[in-house]
């Protein structure tokens, strides 16, 4: 099975080439309710990332967090609430695809790496899930530093 990142590439994929200026990602464990976007200035050059407030993480992705946050200064790259600019789909590339949390530290270095600024909204939208449990695992975490943080 491709995983969750080359999913995520394959519809970012489709609704850039449909022409849309910015698409909302969530996860679809129940643990996000779609945010209201009406106070938010979007702006074609930014990657947002609602970061969570307040609420709990499992050890791990605390852990991967904080790892992500001593290389590229983004407290929660790991959170599943997103806004991508269509512009910065292109920059994606097939790779890295092989987990979630591999594809969520890859985001943020190809927006970093292309120019494109990363912004954090604290949200306290978010609820344990509903649905499913976590898939990420600990090599998985190994395998993004080793493909993704570290080079």
């Amino acid at each position: 099975k491709p995983g969750l990142g080359y999913s995520l590439w394959m519809g970012l994929t489709v609704l850039y080439l449909k022409g849309y200026e910015f698409i909302v990602v969530l996860d679809g464990d129940g643990q996000h309710d779609y945010p209201d976007l009406s106070g938010i200035d979007l702006k074609g050059d930014t990657l947002y990332i609602f970061s969570r407030k307040g609420t709990e993480q499992r050890l791990i992705s605390k852990l991967g967090n904080m790892l992500i946050y001593y290389r590229y200064r983004v407290k929660d790259a790991t959170h599943g609430l997103k806004i991508y600019p269509s512009n910065l789909i292109p920059y994606f590339e097939l790779n890295y695809f092989n987990n979630s949390f591999s594809w969520q530290v890859y985001v943020v270095k190809t927006a970093l790496k292309n120019g494109f600024k990363v912004v954090e909204i604290p949200t306290d939208n978010f609820h344990k899930r509903k649905y499913n449990a976590s898939h990420m695992k600990l090599k998985d975490v190994i395998l993004s530093l080793l493909q993704v943080v570290i080079p």
